[in-house]
């Protein structure tokens, strides 16, 4: 007997067209790539439009924020870029992150709606601490004025036991949801969608509704957080090694808020550790 394909594309085109989705056509199918978000990136000086999609079953050289390694065994996870077109730079890659986000958890919550999905920001998507989803946001010009921005996720799905290096990490099967909620196609269009209807949303100018949701499952406000490597002040855009203290929230613009013995210090970007 056949076994059924890690990813229907046939199946999924009839999912999208059924829920009118734009997103996620055309979409491409890989058994094995290095990186999906490498493709997107290969592909912006091309005339590929919004929402194409390359969903992959493994890539051998994923990464994630700050060049860490995504690591994801074939077939466990949900592993997908997808390409953006805009006439100009976005105001905030932070912003977008969150916007991504939020998609995402908005597209996990449905599957474990017994657990509290969170937001670690700036776009982790996390389940009492453990990470369930991380985000890549990576832009390029197209050489005529305009800008490629490519949307790079990871959800993990199947996965019951973790590789070194993953760190603290959680899957939807972890969390108990059913075998029928965990297949790829019905997963990745409820992400397009919920995509398709944020990310608009940050490019318009409309960011400050997207950072009132996130605040409704923030991760960190609370919570005493280090921020290590490219961390700084939002004012003056000045590095900031490290910085400890108590996260206070996000602000409008999508910075992180943290209270130090120096005062309240605004975080464009960095690598948030929980302190216990």
């Amino acid at each position: 007997m056949t076994s059924p394909p890690w990813f229907d594309g046939a199946r999924f085109e009839r999912l999208r067209a059924e829920a009118g989705a734009a997103w996620g056509r055309p979409m491409r199918v890989l058994d094995q790539t290095e990186s999906t978000n490498d493709l997107g990136l290969a592909a912006i000086p091309r005339d590929d439009k919004t929402g194409i999609v390359w969903v992959a079953r493994e890539q051998t050289r994923g990464r994630g924020r700050r060049g860490n390694a995504w690591v994801a065994r074939p077939g466990e996870a949900l592993l997908m870029s997808t390409l953006l077109r805009w006439p100009a730079p976005a105001e905030t890659t932070t912003g977008l992150g969150l916007a991504v986000g939020l998609a995402i958890l908005r597209a996990c919550q449905l599957r474990v709606p017994a657990h509290e999905l969170a937001i670690k920001w700036p776009n982790d998507v996390v389940c009492e601490g453990a990470k369930l989803a991380g985000v890549l946001i990576e832009s390029r010009s197209d050489g005529r004025g305009a800008v490629g921005i490519v949307l790079g996720l990871g959800i993990n799905v199947r996965s019951l036991a973790f590789d070194p290096g993953a760190g603290r990490a959680t899957s939807l099967a972890r969390l108990g949801a059913d075998p029928g909620v965990l297949e790829l196609e019905p997963l990745l269009l409820d992400v397009l969608i919920e995509l398709e209807r944020v990310v608009p949303r940050v490019l318009t100018g409309h960011l400050t509704e997207v950072i009132a949701a996130v605040r409704g499952v923030d991760a960190l406000a609370g919570r005493p957080v280090r921020i290590a490597g490219d961390a700084g002040n939002g004012a003056r855009g000045d590095e900031q090694p490290e910085l400890v203290g108590v996260a206070r929230g996000i602000s409008d613009d999508g910075q992180l808020e943290v209270e130090t013995e120096a005062g309240v210090r605004r975080v464009i970007t960095g690598h948030v550790a929980w302190l216990e």
